[in-house]
């Protein structure tokens, strides 16, 4: 009787063991399971989040991109200045960042003159006795100026200068436009020049080239494109 007691013990016991440890196992695959799920789940989330941020991140570059497209346009169009001479009638526009003068300087007087017969446009900004009433003044980065009388072809070309001549029309007016092919004796350079002829006044239009070859900046085609009489 004892015996068989005994031996029921043991099976309750072994039955209790195994019991606990099916559970344990159970619990073991649940929870794995449960952890691996909601593993994934997360991995989920953060790559959905992450695509999110990505999408977000490109679309605010596009944009800033376009902003600053439209701002540099914008600035680009918007810093241009309109000269316009009303003593012999017209007009071309400038880049502000560059320096118009309308005057000489007086070096006897030590003076600035109002002098609007010569305009002229300069990269940098330069000194006030650059310019002197009244004596030979070396060529400009881009210069206006007029006389009161019309040109004639003789008197814009210089005999034994090499030079290149052509007609030309500007602004509705026709005239010619010459290139020199050798550095000016006055300060080394190259220049060419329009000469047009509107309302019995002679326009001269000239600019600095690079080269014999009339190479220059756009700066100066964009000014003498713009060139316009307003009388």
């Amino acid at each position: 009787m004892r015996r068989s007691n005994g031996l029921a013990a043991i099976w309750i016991i072994l039955i209790t063991v195994l019991i606990m440890a099916g559970l344990g196992a159970g619990g073991y695959y649940y929870l794995n399971s449960k952890w691996t799920k909601d593993k994934n789940n997360l991995k989920s989330q953060i790559s959905d989040l992450q695509k999110k941020v990505d999408a977000d991140s490109e679309s605010s570059t596009s944009s800033s991109s376009t902003s600053v497209s439209s701002s540099s346009s914008s600035s680009s169009s918007n810093n241009l200045t309109t000269y316009t001479n009303k003593t012999y009638g017209y007009s071309f526009k400038y880049q502000s960042a560059f320096q118009l003068i309308d005057y000489l300087y007086d070096s006897q007087s030590g003076q600035q003159v109002k002098k609007d017969i010569y305009v002229i446009v300069n990269k940098d900004r330069v000194a006030d006795n650059t310019y002197r009433a009244n004596s030979e003044m070396p060529i400009p980065y881009f210069m206006i100026s007029v006389v009161d009388e019309e040109f004639g072809l003789s008197q814009i070309t210089s005999a034994g200068q090499e030079q290149t001549v052509s007609d030309i029309t500007l602004a509705g007016a026709t005239g010619w436009k010459v290139t020199e092919n050798e550095p000016s004796l006055l300060d080394g350079t190259y220049s060419t020049s329009i000469y047009l002829n509107h309302g019995g006044r002679g326009y001269q239009i000239v600019w600095k080239n690079d080269d014999s070859h009339g190479v220059h900046d756009t700066a100066i085609d964009n000014m003498v494109s713009s060139f316009q009489f307003t009388n």
